[in-house]
């Protein structure tokens, strides 16, 4: 049966280096695939490659601020000018900082407005202690989301705070991997603990870093690139655990699959003290499932019912790094309780897959065009 969204053009609007933003790219391909005509417009920063996805136009904006207002108002300035003279039959923002840039393209070319929200924006670490920034980015919050034909979000969590406070119905269209095929060889390296995401305040990397203190016979590996980066750097430097501490930095989807294919524990430590996090579904969570790694999670609403659905998963009360040094030690002195652990990651590798979340996506797309 032929989609509804077939030949329509659709126009991703994107903050972010859209070489790393699997979610954007996994939607594009998504809506490609059921024959829409899709464009996507992103930033060009320093580590930036070029792109070569099949049947998506992608567009990067260089700006001469990186952050601050300035950085947002040309940013979503450009998107506009880029976007040219269309026809765009959707316009998707992603996150609230694309929102202006949105509006004023959807409605030169009379274009349905979706917002796919990745976070609870205002609930951000980087927000705390902001009162007047916070203020302005809900205000548009509430501005926009009036106007909008469509939103949809990460985790039934998220979508609940969400329509509650901004008198929407947000739908959920969880950050789940591609299906691994089971062909591919993997080898697990015993004690290597990995983790992939941000390099912000909130992530428990500290903690991390820090645990592995006592335990000379561990390592970690951590992928990604962010605020904290340096400072990280600076705590492998005073406890000398460059021996068992990588910062790999940001690197590829494919590499990062080689890494994460090789880890022993996935480690997904977020912190309590931002609403984003505590009702969050972080993809990473997904993504170490997908190669039957076990993970290491807070004790949030999300992780907990996954974890009662599939196991294969550690929860973590207390995200201290003596707490985790002990999650870990009682895990290696259990191989039963581990082998277990590995199993429900399988079993959830199986279920919690994108395929699972594609006639979701098209259904919304699709009720956009109708009204």
């Amino acid at each position: 049966m032929k989609s509804k969204i077939k030949d329509k053009r659709i126009l991703l609007l994107v903050s972010t280096d859209i070489t790393f933003d699997q979610r954007v790219h996994r939607t594009a391909k998504t809506l490609a695939d059921l024959g829409a005509n899709v464009s996507i417009i992103g930033r060009q920063l320093s580590g930036s490659v070029q792109l070569d996805w099949d049947g998506i136009d992608t567009e990067r904006i260089s700006l001469s601020f990186q952050s601050g207002p300035g950085m947002y108002f040309m940013m979503n300035k450009k998107m506009v000018d880029v976007a040219g003279k269309g026809p765009w039959d959707i316009v998707v923002s992603n996150d609230f900082d694309t929102l202006l840039a949105g509006y004023r393209i959807s409605r030169k070319h009379s274009s349905a407005w979706i917002l796919d929200s990745h976070e609870h924006f205002i609930e951000v670490p980087e927000l705390r202690g902001r009162p007047f920034k916070r203020y302005a980015w809900h205000a548009l919050g509430l501005w926009a989301t009036n106007r909008l034909d469509a939103a949809y979000t990460v985790s039934d969590s998220l979508a609940r705070i969400l329509s509650s406070t901004y008198n929407i119905d947000f739908s959920v269209i969880e950050n789940r991997p591609l299906l691994r095929s089971n062909d591919t060889e993997v080898t697990t390296q015993t004690r290597l603990l990995f983790y992939q995401g941000a390099l912000n305040r909130g992530r428990g990397l500290e903690n991390a870093i820090i645990a592995m203190r006592g335990m000379p016979n561990y390592k970690l590996q951590i992928a990604g690139d962010g605020d904290i980066k340096d400072e990280l750097a600076a705590i492998i430097r005073r406890y000398h655990l460059s021996d068992r501490v990588e910062l790999l930095g940001r690197i590829s989807p494919d590499e990062l699959d080689k890494f994460t294919a090789q880890a022993w524990l996935g480690l997904n430590l977020l912190e309590g003290n931002s609403l984003n996090y505590y009702y969050s579904l972080a993809n990473k969570f997904f993504d170490y499932a997908q190669w039957g790694v076990p993970s290491i999670n807070p004790a949030f609403p999300e992780y907990i019912k996954y974890h009662k659905k599939f196991g294969g998963c550690l929860l973590l009360e207390d995200q201290s790094s003596k707490s985790l040094q002990s999650k870990i030690f009682e895990l290696e002195d259990d191989p039963k309780a581990y082998d277990q652990l590995k199993a429900g990651a399988l079993e959830m590798k199986n279920h919690c897959h994108w395929d699972t979340q594609t006639q979701k996506l098209e259904r919304i797309y699709s009720d956009v065009l109708e009204e």
